[in-house]
C-alpha cells in the first residue's frame, strides 16, 4: 500500500530510471514529466505524460469489506489503479535523436520492468537532499514499503494513438511509445478498530454437500398419507447435527434421522398448519457453532411432493346440503370436488365443484339437488388429492357415506 503520494512517486521513479539510462546513451539528455504541448528548444528529452489512470480489475475488489456491522473499520479501504504513460522522444530528427532516445529507453524499461526499492530511494534522496532537493514534496512517500510497481509496454494502434493526441490541440506529434504501471495500491491514514482477542477456540464440523431427497413414501411403503400417517424421506446424505424437515410451511422434527432415510410422524405438526393437497418437502441441515452453540446459517436439500390426503371424519345432509368435515385443513383458494359413488362398484353417480372458499377450515358444504336418493360413498378430492374410503373385505363402501332422501 501507498498513501497519496504513490502515483506521483512512480512518475518520479520513471524519470529517474529513464535518466540513468538516456543521460548515459544519449550526450546532453534530459527526461522530463510536462505536458507533451510544452516548448521544445531543441535538446535530448525525453519526456513522461501520465494520461489515463484506470481502476485495476483484479484487485479493486481485494479489500471488501473494509468495515463491520457497527461501522468500524477493519481494515484501510485502498483503491487499486493502473497508470498509463505516454513517453515521448523529442530531439534533431536529421541527427535521429528521438529514435536514439526510443531505443535507448525501451532497452532500460525492457531490462528493469519494476519500480525497484532502490529507484524509490533515490527519489526520497533526491527529495531531501540539500541545498536543492529534487521533488521535494516526495519525501514522505511510502511506496517502497509495498509491493513493488511493475512496467510494461501498452501498445496503441494508429487509430488509438490519433485520438490521443487529437485530445491535445495544436500539439504536433512526437515518437512516442505507451507503458503501463500496475498496481499502485493507494489508501488513507483511516485508523482501525482491532479485532477482539480470541478467548476460546471452537472447532465446529458439517457436511459441505447439501442433502438430496430421491422420494417422499408413506409408511408402510405405497400406504396413502393422511394427518394420521407416518411418511419417510428417502434420499442421500441426510445425516446431520441439526435435522429439521419443512413440510408444506410448517416445520417438523424428525422420530428417526439415516444417512439415507428420515421418518417424520406427521400427526406431531401443529393443528391447522398443513393443508391438504401436494406439499413441498424439505430437508434442512442447521450448522450449530459457538460457544455458546448458536445456528448459523443452513443448507437445504431439493425439494420433492408429498400428496396429503384428506381424511373425512364425518359426513351428515341437512335440508338438501351435504357438511363434511376433513381431518386437515382445506386452504382458501384451493380446488375442492366433491365426488358421490356407487359404494358396491364405485362408479362415480354424481360431481361437484365448491365454490371458490376465502378462508381456511375444515368444514365443507355440497348441495344435494338434483342427487337420485339412495346411499353414496363420499369421496373429496383437494387440488388433486382424493380422500380414501373404507371398504370391507368385499370391496364395498362402508365409510364415509351418506344418505340422500
Amino acid at each position: 500500500m501507498s498513501n497519496f503520494l504513490g502515483v506521483a512517486t512512480v512518475t518520479a521513479a520513471l524519470q529517474e530510471l529513464l535518466q540513468r539510462a538516456v543521460g548515459s546513451d544519449v550526450p546532453g539528455a534530459h527526461v522530463r514529466t510536462d505536458r507533451p504541448d510544452a516548448t521544445r528548444d531543441g535538446t535530448p528529452i525525453v519526456n513522461i505524460f501520465l494520461y489515463h489512470v484506470g481502476s485495476n480489475a483484479a484487485l479493486r475488489n481485494a479489500d471488501l469489506p473494509t468495515r463491520r456491522s457497527d461501522g468500524s473499520t477493519t481494515q484501510r479501504p485502498r483503491a487499486a489503479v493502473d497508470l498509463h504513460y505516454l513517453v515521448s522522444f523529442y530531439g534533431n530528427d536529421n541527427d535521429f535523436v528521438p529514435q536514439r532516445l526510443l531505443g535507448s529507453a525501451t532497452a532500460a524499461l525492457h531490462a528493469h520492468p519494476v519500480i525497484s526499492k532502490d529507484l524509490i530511494d533515490a527519489v526520497v534522496a533526491g527529495a531531501t537532499a540539500s541545498p536543492t532537493p529534487i521533488h521535494p514534496a516526495l519525501a514522505l512517500t511510502d511506496l517502497a514499503d509495498d509491493e513493488p510497481v511493475r512496467l510494461c509496454p501498452h501498445p496503441l494502434d494508429l487509430e488509438q494513438l490519433s485520438k490521443l493526441w487529437s485530445v491535445m490541440s495544436q500539439t504536433p506529434y512526437a515518437l512516442s511509445t505507451s507503458w503501463q504501471a500496475s498496481v499502485v495500491l493507494l489508501e488513507r491514514d483511516v485508523p482501525v478498530a482491532p479485532a477482539a482477542p480470541v478467548l476460546t477456540s471452537v472447532l465446529s464440523v458439517a457436511p459441505t454437500s447439501a442433502p438430496r431427497i430421491d422420494r417422499v413414501v408413506g409408511v408402510p411403503a405405497g400406504a396413502p398419507v393422511t394427518m394420521a400417517s407416518k411418511i419417510q424421506i428417502v434420499g442421500q446424505a441426510l445425516l446431520s447435527t441439526n435435522v429439521a424437515v419443512r413440510v408444506g410451511t410448517s416445520e417438523l422434527i424428525p422420530t428417526r434421522v439415516g444417512s439415507s432415510s428420515i421418518d417424520i410422524d406427521l400427526a406431531a405438526a401443529p393443528a391447522g398448519q398443513l393443508r391438504a393437497g401436494t406439499l413441498p418437502v424439505l430437508v434442512i441441515h442447521r450448522r450449530v457453532i459457538g460457544d455458546p452453540p448458536s445456528v448459523r446459517g443452513e443448507i437445504t436439500s431439493n425439494s420433492a411432493p408429498l400428496v396429503l390426503r384428506p381424511d373425512l371424519t364425518a359426513v351428515s345432509i341437512v335440508a338438501g346440503h351435504v357438511t363434511i368435515v376433513t381431518d386437515v385443513t382445506v386452504g382458501a383458494h384451493q380446488s375442492v370436488e366433491v365426488v358421490l359413488v356407487d359404494p358396491t362398484t364405485g362408479s362415480v353417480t354424481h360431481r361437484q365443484t365448491l365454490a371458490d372458499r376465502t378462508s381456511d377450515g375444515t368444514s365443507l358444504d355440497a348441495s344435494a339437488s338434483g342427487v337420485v336418493p339412495g346411499t353414496y360413498g363420499v369421496v373429496v378430492h383437494v387440488d388433486g388429492a382424493a380422500s380414501e374410503p373404507r371398504r370391507n373385505a368385499s370391496g364395498t363402501i362402508t365409510a364415509p357415506t351418506v344418505v340422500i332422501p
